[in-house]
């Protein structure tokens, strides 16, 4: 008698646990879908902090060249490869994030 009430607590058990993956299961299937959102959104502040980066440099040069006093050169070389270099990481990105849908959309199901 004792043998058979202990595979029952275990029996109990194991279906809590089931359960309980079950519960974890969905909460993370809601969890990838907002991850989804949340990366585009990334992405979309990424891409206009590298256009804010470039209308910068874009104006800082402007005022350089129109001699305004308190633009050094120094400050507009600065900005431009700032806005060069992220304009790079942003191209690499891209170019990855294709790179893996590409790779994706030729696996075989």
């Amino acid at each position: 008698m004792n043998i058979y009430s202990n595979q029952n607590k275990i029996l109990e058990k194991f279906n809590e646990i089931k359960l309980n993956m079950n519960v974890i299961k969905d909460s993370n299937i809601e969890n990838l879908s907002k991850q989804s959102v949340v990366f585009s959104d990334i992405f979309e502040k990424n891409i206009k902090k590298i256009n804010s980066n470039i209308i910068n440099s874009e104006n800082l040069s402007k005022e350089f060249l129109l001699g305004k006093s308190n633009v050094g050169i120094n400050e507009v070389m600065i900005e431009m490869q700032k806005s060069a270099i992220s304009l790079n990481f942003g191209i690499q990105v891209n170019n990855k994030i294709v790179g893996a849908y590409q790779e994706i959309m030729n696996m075989s199901i």
